[in-house]
């Protein structure tokens, strides 16, 4: 049976477009020429006249194209398309496959390769599945069990704002904190992986601009409360040292790792897909979107239009993998003033449209002086919105939502007196209670 031929006739006696289209197919699929323009004709009829053209329609445009009868289902007739269309990729693909295995230096990365031709196999159509209202009971069901275990509902941030907010980075979502140049992107990606590991889950960070010694050794000062600037100086004092050497041991029996991919050459969300795949992560971390190629590196696209198409295969892998994705992004000059905003930052539009979570970075001159971060929740398609002050330390990786009450400068400075959160709190109530009221007769300040 020439499956080709057959779907465009069932399409054709049956006006059920939509069924097909419902199914992710595209003329792209099709491999016959003439069988493509005439699918590719149908769909545009359809768009201009709001139904399928007749059989008599079409054989007035297309009077030598063969419409035949056929019993077989459309879905049927869908199965077994969808079935040629894999095969034919896969037989293509191993084709590449064999040439790049001949090639010596492109056989060095042949399982790269080899995982990113899974992606194209596995991402050729999309999924069929539905999901219906009427099975609430059902929902109840999963709900409960879901308590009963504990079981989180998203991946966390750790920063309990962005958490209760945004219940964490749900598994099909893309999500995206942006800044200015140098304002704390790579950082807050940092302290979010960090976050995400000591929940025993694995975070996959991959850095587009960035050593891999340079972000394990701050993963390092994280956990054992190093004194960063004297890490990096090769200076450390010898308790240090030997707390480093104690945590080492901590984290080889706790037996979960952050993966760190530095230098990723033109990285795509191909590749990224890829990573996915080998490390089975619960979270995806990427340094950052601009630096990025896009899958179909069209010649002489536009900056903006490149940026488009990585971010919509961004969230398609978020979707297909069922693992989100956190990217950082650049806002344009005035997020460097004003923080960043919707509206300012950089590239694409298509960066603050595909988010499912867009959280933004603002940090005056006297804020970063006194080791503060403002963050913003700009966008978030399940919640709430809203912003809140952070530690940000840099020489102690120290980057932790603030406490209400909390004044921070750093351990140790002087002028600053180093009191926990609770304690911070009973002194203010205090103070609320043990205020002076005014005698009678006179106003208050008089």
């Amino acid at each position: 049976m020439d499956i080709e031929n057959a779907l465009v006739s069932k399409i054709a006696t049956t006006g059920k477009l939509e069924d097909v289209i419902s199914r992710g197919v595209t003329a792209e699929h099709f491999a016959d020429d003439e069988a493509r323009e005439v699918f590719t004709y149908i769909v545009n009829y359809s768009r201009r006249y709001g139904s399928p053209p007749s059989t008599t329609a079409l054989r007035t445009e297309y009077e030598d194209y063969e419409i035949i009868q056929i019993s077989d289902t459309l879905d049927f007739l869908l199965d077994q398309f969808t079935i040629s269309c894999k095969r034919r990729c896969g037989n293509e693909l191993l084709e590449e496959l064999m040439k790049l295995a001949d090639d010596k230096q492109e056989s060095k990365n042949i399982d790269l390769h080899m995982m990113e031709a899974s992606r194209k196999i596995v991402t050729l159509f999309p999924s069929a599945e539905v999901d219906d209202f009427i099975d609430m009971d059902q929902r109840i069901k999963q709900y409960e069990i879901d308590k009963l275990e504990g079981k989180a509902t998203g991946v966390p941030f750790g920063f309990e704002k962005l958490d209760q907010w945004t219940g964490g980075m749900q598994s099909h979502e893309f999500a995206t904190v942006a800044g200015f140049s140098g304002l704390g992107k790579s950082t807050f990606l940092k302290a979010v992986a960090f976050n995400v590991w000591m929940k025993n889950l694995v975070p996959l960070y991959i850095t587009l601009e960035e050593e891999s010694k340079a972000i394990l050794r701050k993963f390092d000062a994280m956990y054992a409360a190093l004194d960063y600037r004297k890490l990096k100086n090769l200076d450390l004092p010898d308790d240090q040292i030997r707390n480093w050497e104690k945590k080492a041991k901590e984290v080889r029996d706790k037996g979960v790792s952050i993966p760190v991919v530095p230098n990723l050459r033109n990285c795509t969300p191909d590749m990224v897909f890829s990573e996915a795949v080998r490390h089975k992560p619960d979270l995806v971390l990427i340094d950052y979107i601009s630096l990025m190629r896009s899958n179909r590196a069209s010649k002489g696209a536009s900056l903006w239009q490149t940026v488009t198409e990585i971010t919509q295969d961004l969230k398609q892998n978020a979707r297909v993998l069922k693992i989100p994705i956190l990217a950082a992004a650049q806002t344009n000059r005035s997020g460097g003033k004003d923080g960043a905003e919707l509206d300012n930052i950089g590239n694409s539009i298509s960066i603050v449209q595909d988010s499912d979570i867009v959280i933004g970075l603002f940090a005056d001159e006297r804020m970063r002086e006194e080791k503060m971060m403002e963050i913003r929740l700009r966008k978030n398609r399940d919640g709430r919105l809203g912003e809140f002050k952070a530690i940000w330390d840099h020489e102690k990786m120290l980057f932790r939502e603030k406490g209400p009450f909390e004044r921070y400068k750093g351990e140790g400075e002087e002028g600053e007196e180093q009191v926990p959160e609770e304690e911070l709190g009973k002194d203010a109530i205090k103070q609320m209670f043990n205020l002076k009221r005014p005698e009678r007769g006179k106003r208050p300040g008089a």
